[in-house]
């Protein structure tokens, strides 16, 4: 017997951890571990994020939280008062963000669950974790965003000797007493959030490589806010008073309803294979439509006596996403109904925690809310509802108005939204309609036009009633003093080691950075002069190390930059599209913008979109997009990475090390 999946349910977001003004002594819990999860009403057992620590909704009555949905909880970080911490190594005041965290996750029968050097894929088993905070301008030393670091199973890195992670003579619990103890060891990330942090919307999400993209394609994924606003810092938020903030977290959990398993484990996550290997994610084989019970669809297996549904395993013979009719959920959730009041504005926080997929958000009318293959009214997308005032956690001079929402892997856009008419309404992943249904080789099939209807939905929305008393109505005037005196990131305004004005093509050393696939996933690294004209084999000067043909991600072949340097990188695919990401650092996108949704509007981000090149029917590339971005290497040192952040790209190497002196 089949049970049918469930759809519509009143929007709800994650439980939330609010630090407010974090002392040196407060931190929050969080474990990673296996838990039972329900998506669309069937039941999964996923790895996820769980706390012991109280959560709150700061008040919001209007919406409520679901404990069971497979999403991390949003941290909070919220502040009024100059912060009494002062690090000793950069001398700057910060905001501690400790958490004490768990890996819960079991231990491996008979080996290490994910040990350095990696046997690529071979072991099923994918235990071993760490945390990193995306898009968070901190520290990559230990303790810190630490994303070389492996937590085993059963383990939170309270033992320094064997491990070898900590340093036995560096004082770590903050409190610069010179004394070395357990305290050092046992609250285990101690991020420190610089003063003047930006405020914004950011994420966290587990950064081991090769075991990246099978954890955060599960539940592990959560947002990160900063709201900062201590003497001389102004956010967003405080020139919003009174606006619902309500957060989306976008995944992709490619839950699969089967009567066949590759591996013992059923319902869980364990086959890298046979979710990302060629050809199972985005082909179009054994398209089947579970949510109008399509008989073309695998029987469901009782167990327990619930039904149990197998998050990977296939037997082979079809593609897990798009042939399977795979849903983005929005907080663990399939297509919620949001309830808006007409001319109600609201701040919603877009967050692309999806491990492959990019989504291009807009809204339309519903011409049909009754069913899941309800159909945009006249397939016309409705512009004038989103008011876009950030990206990548990083505040706009002026709100920008757009007809949709661009998000690559790893993006964030936090939009304001209004809608001037009530009546009912779908949230729309317009990407989809790119799909082909029509099938290309002789062992595929098509994809029946309803299931990419109801993969095209991401929400219901429902606007009704008038905006009353407590309800803001009117949108912020954005040329106000006010406004204008939101804290941003500081302008980056000449050369590298020079005084001249940065303008595009004007500066004197560039790095060009090329992401490509030859058989693997490589990233190619080329640093020129601006007189070079040399282009592959490139010229290689400085500190890059050679790199013909790309290499894969070892910790050998990291590059270095120097703290407090400008640099200009060039950015290009030559096969495929990615999402290009690089941590400790934002970045200002200043050329290539059309090609990444930007409309020709320089750009603070973390994380940017890179479009594959033309080809002609022999394959040979005709057109390249290539996307310009400066950025400055400022107030830390230390080891991390850029990547591609469609994350098992990176799992499989499509990541490079850097090192900042």
């Amino acid at each position: 017997m089949r049970n049918k999946m469930c759809y519509g349910e009143n929007f709800s977001q994650p439980p939330m951890l609010l630090l407010e003004n974090p002392k040196l002594e407060e931190k929050i819990d969080l474990t990673a571990e296996y838990k039972d999860y329900e998506i669309g009403g069937f039941h999964v057992k996923l790895r996820g994020y769980t706390t012991n620590t109280k959560t709150t909704t700061e008040g919001d009555t209007d919406v409520q939280t679901l404990p069971n949905a497979p999403v991390g909880p949003t941290i909070k970080i919220k502040t009024s008062e100059t912060p009494i911490q002062q690090d000793p190594t950069t001398g700057g005041k910060y905001f501690p963000l400790n958490i004490n965290f768990q890996n819960g996750l079991p231990s491996c029968p008979g080996t290490d669950c994910l040990s350095i050097p990696y046997d690529k894929f071979k072991n099923p088993y994918f235990n071993s974790t760490n945390l990193h905070t995306h898009g968070l301008h901190v520290s990559p030393e230990p303790t810190q965003d630490d994303v070389l670091v492996e937590i085993k199973p059963d383990n939170n890195l309270c033992d320094p000797v064997s491990t070898g992670y900590y340093k036995p003579e560096i004082d770590y619990d903050g409190n610069n007493d010179g004394v070395i103890d357990e305290k050092d060891y046992c609250t285990n990330i101690r991020i420190k959030v610089p003063k003047d942090h930006v405020s914004g919307t950011f994420w966290y999400h587990p950064h081991l490589h090769e075991a990246t993209a099978l954890q955060t394609s599960s539940a592990m994924a959560g947002a990160l806010i900063i709201e900062n606003d201590i003497p001389g810092q102004k956010s967003l938020a405080s020139v919003l008073a009174g606006v619902k903030d309500r957060i989306f977290v976008f995944q992709q959990i490619p839950f699969i309803a089967a009567n066949e398993f590759t591996w013992e484990l059923t319902g869980y996550v364990e086959n890298f294979d046979e979710i990302f290997s060629p050809g199972k994610w985005d082909g179009t084989k054994k398209a089947c439509d579970y949510l109008n019970n399509d008989d073309n669809c695998p029987e469901l297996i009782p167990a327990n006596p619930d039904t149990i549904i197998s998050y990977s395993q296939r037997d082979g013979q079809g593609a897990i996403w798009n042939g399977y009719g795979g849903h983005t959920t929005i907080n663990g959730q399939l297509a919620p109904q949001i309830t808006i009041n007409k001319n109600e504005v609201q701040r919603w926080r877009f967050i692309d925690a999806g491990v492959r997929e990019r989504i291009e958000v807009a809204v339309c009318k519903d011409e049909n809310q009754s069913n899941f293959t309800g159909k945009c009214g006249s397939g016309e997308i409705i512009n004038g509802i989103f008011h876009e005032v950030a990206e990548d956690g990083i505040t706009f001079k002026n709100m920008r108005d757009r007809e949709k929402i661009f998000l690559g892997s790893g993006y964030r856009s936090d939009v304001l939204v209004k809608f001037d008419t009530p009546g009912n309404y779908l949230l729309v992943d317009t990407r989809i309609d790119t799909v082909p249904e029509t099938a290309t080789k002789p062992d595929e099939q098509d994809i029946p036009a309803d299931v990419k209807a109801g993969r095209k939905i991401l929400a219901f929305i429902n606007v009704d009633g008038e905006c009353a008393s407590t309800c803001v109505s009117d949108l912020p005037d954005d040329e106000s003093t006010e406004y204008q005196n939101i804290s941003r990131v500081p302008d980056i305004t000449n050369c590298p080691d020079s005084d001249t004005p940065w303008q595009n093509g004007n500066c004197e050393t560039d790095k060009k950075i090329e992401l490509n696939i030859t058989g693997d996933f490589l990233i190619k690294v080329t640093q020129l002069k601006k007189s070079d004209t040399c282009e592959y084999p490139p010229c290689v000067l400085g500190t890059y190390p050679p790199s013909t043909d790309g290499e894969e991600f070892s910790m050998d072949n990291f590059i270095t930059v120097n703290k407090g340097t400008k640099e200009k990188w060039i950015l290009q695919s030559n096969l495929g599209n990615h999402s290009f990401h690089i941590h400790v650092n934002p970045f200002l996108v200043t050329d290539g913008l059309d090609y990444v949704g930007l409309n020709d509007q320089p750009t603070w981000k973390d994380t940017i979109y890179l479009k594959a090149p033309d080809t002609d029917t022999e394959g040979n590339i005709t057109a390249t997009y290539p996307v310009t971005f400066l950025t400055k290497f400022e107030d830390f040192t230390g080891e991390s990475v850029f990547h591609c952040h469609i994350l098992d790209h990176e799992d499989e190497g499509m990541m490079r090390g850097f090192e900042i002196k």
